[in-house]
C-alpha cells in the first residue's frame, strides 16, 4: 500500500492504479521459518538495533539489504551487526516493505523527499520507486514528444528544430522561431490600428494612383511574407526529419502552421491575379479575416519552448472533464437566467432586455461577477434573480477551477522536484570524479565492486 500521510489528498485514480498494481504485483513468497534454521540479522541505523532474519532480507535479492555482496560493507564484525548511519524514522517502514512482500507505507512524520533518499539508497528497484513518486505527486506524465529519428543526418535536422539544449546553433534556431512568432504577432496587431490603416489607404504624395497601397507593397504584408517563409522552411524541414509523420500531421501546432501558410498563398494569389480588379481584391483580401486569426494563433506555438506554459497546459487538458462541466453548467444558469429575467423585466418601457438572446450578455457578466452595468434589472423581482444568479456563478465556478489548480500545483510540484533531482544527480555525477561519496546512488556507485580473474571482488573508489 502505498500513501502519502495523513491529510494528503487522494484521487480515485491514484487508488485504481494502486489496486491494479498490487493485482499485477502480489506479494513474495516468504521462505517458512521450519525448512532450516533461522538465522537472524542484526541492524544498526544511527544507533536504533533492528532483529529480522536473513531469508527476509533475501526477498529482495536485487536490493542493497538482499544482496550479500554489497550488504557486507557495512558490517560490523567487532558487534557482528550491520551499520548504517541514515535516518532512523523511514527504516522501519523499508523493513515492513521486506517483510511484507512489497506493501510500502511512508510515516506520516518524515517528508516525502527524505524518505524517497532512503528508497534509492536502500535500492528497493526502480519499479517501486516509480509508483512511490506517483502516489506522492513527485512523478511528471511522460512528455508526448515525436521520438527521433534513426538517421544521423536526419537527427541533427531534428535536433535543431526540437532540442534547444542540444548545442549552440539549436539554441540560436530556437531564439529565431520565438522573435519570429512574436513579431508575427506584433505585425498582426499593429495592422489594425486605425492612423496605420489610414496611411495605407491614402496614396503617397507625388503619386498618380488614386487608390489604397497595393498588397505587395504593402509593409505589413512583406513582413508576412518574411515570416511565412521562415514557417515553411520549419514545417518542410520537421516533415522530412521527423520519424513519426503520422503524428506531425496531426500535431495542433503543425496544423495551425499549416492553414496560416495555405492562406497566405491564397492572398497572394488573389494579389497577382489578372483577372480581377483591384478593388474587388482588395475587398476579399480584407474579408480574410480568419487568415489574421490564424497568425495571432501562432502565440501558442511558444508553448512549444516553455517548460512552464507547457505545465499549464497539461493541467488544462488533465482537468478537462471539469471544465467541460464548468461549461456546461454555466450554459445552463445563462439559459436559465436569462429566461426569467426577461420575462420579470418584459413591462418595463426602458428596459435593455429586448429578447432572450440579447440577454445573455447579462448573464454572463453577472454569473462571473463582472457587472460592467450596460444591462441591469430595474424591478424588484429582477434584482433578485440577478442577486441569485451571481451567487449561482460563484458556485460553479467552484465546479472547475480547484480541481484545475490542484491538478496545475501537482504537476508543478513534480516539476521542481525533477529539476532538483536532476541538480542532485549532476553534481553526484561531478563528485565521483574525485572519489567523493555524495548522495545515495554516488554512494552506491562508489561501492560498486568488480570480479577479476580470481572470482573475488575490489572497492572501486
Amino acid at each position: 500500500m502505498l500513501s502519502r500521510g495523513q491529510g494528503a489528498s487522494r484521487s480515485g485514480a491514484a487508488s485504481r492504479a494502486r489496486r491494479r498494481w498490487r493485482e499485477d504485483n502480489p506479494p513474495a513468497p516468504r521462505r517458512s521459518a521450519l525448512d532450516g534454521p533461522v538465522q537472524k540479522v542484526v541492524i544498526n541505523v544511527s544507533g536504533l538495533r533492528f532483529v529480522t532474519t536473513m531469508a527476509t532480507l533475501e526477498t529482495y535479492p536485487d536490493s542493497l539489504l538482499g544482496d550479500g555482496r554489497r550488504r557486507k560493507w557495512y558490517f560490523d564484525p567487532n558487534k557482528n551487526e550491520y551499520f548504517f548511519d541514515r535516518h532512523r524514522p523511514s527504516f522501519e517502514a523499508i523493513l515492513q516493505y521486506y517483510q511484507t512482500g512489497g506493501m510500502l507505507q511512508r510515516p506520516e512524520e518524515v517528508p516525502a523527499e527524505v524518505f524517497l533518499d532512503e528508497l534509492e539508497f536502500y535500492d528497493v528497484g526502480e519499479e517501486t520507486l516509480r509508483r512511490y513518486r506517483e502516489e506522492e505527486g513527485m512523478e511528471l506524465p511522460p512528455p508526448d514528444v515525436l521520438p527521433p529519428p534513426e538517421d544521423e543526418r536526419l537527427k541533427k535536422i531534428w535536433l535543431l528544430f526540437n532540442e534547444p539544449k542540444s548545442s549552440i546553433l539549436a539554441k540560436i534556431v530556437t531564439t529565431i522561431c520565438v522573435i519570429m512568432i512574436l513579431m508575427s504577432v506584433v505585425v498582426t496587431c499593429m495592422e489594425t490600428v486605425p492612423e496605420v490603416q489610414e496611411w495605407l489607404h491614402t496614396p503617397a504624395q507625388g503619386s498618380n494612383e488614386t487608390g489604397p497601397l497595393p498588397v505587395t507593397r504593402n509593409p505589413f504584408f512583406v513582413a508576412e511574407t518574411i515570416y511565412v517563409a521562415w514557417f515553411t522552411l520549419e514545417l518542410v524541414l520537421g516533415f522530412v526529419s521527423c520519424a513519426d509523420r503520422c503524428r506531425f500531421v496531426k500535431d495542433y501546432v503543425n496544423v495551425l502552421d499549416f492553414i496560416g501558410i495555405a492562406l497566405y498563398f491564397v492572398e497572394l494569389g488573389l494579389e497577382m491575379s489578372s483577372n480581377l480588379p483591384t478593388d474587388q481584391i482588395n475587398r476579399i483580401v480584407n474579408a480574410m479575416w480568419i487568415a489574421r486569426l490564424v497568425r495571432m494563433l501562432r502565440i501558442v506555438k511558444v508553448t512549444k519552448y516553455s517548460g512552464d506554459m507547457q505545465l499549464f497546459w497539461k493541467a488544462m487538458t488533465n482537468s478537462m472533464t471539469a471544465i467541460i462541466l464548468f461549461f456546461f453548467m454555466t450554459t445552463v444558469l445563462m439559459l436559465l437566467f436569462s429566461c426569467v429575467v426577461y420575462y420579470t423585466e418584459i413591462d418595463d418601457p426602458d428596459t435593455k432586455f429586448t429578447s432572450i438572446p440579447e440577454t445573455f450578455w447579462w448573464a454572463i457578466v453577472t454569473m462571473i461577477n463582472i457587472g460592467y452595468g450596460d444591462y441591469y434589472p430595474r424591478t424588484i423581482v429582477g434584482k433578485i434573480v440577478g442577486s441569485i444568479a451571481a451567487i449561482a456563478g460563484i458556485v460553479a465556478l467552484c465546479l472547475g477551477i480547484p480541481e484545475f489548480m490542484e491538478c496545475y500545483i501537482h504537476l508543478y510540484e513534480a516539476a521542481r522536484y525533477h529539476k532538483r533531482y536532476s541538480q542532485r544527480k549532476n553534481f553526484d555525477m561531478a563528485s565521483s570524479k574525485f572519489g567523493a561519496i555524495g548522495s545515495s546512488k554516488s554512494r552506491r556507485r562508489n561501492l560498486s565492486r568488480n570480479r577479476d580473474k580470481n572470482r573475488t571482488f575490489k572497492l572501486v573508489l
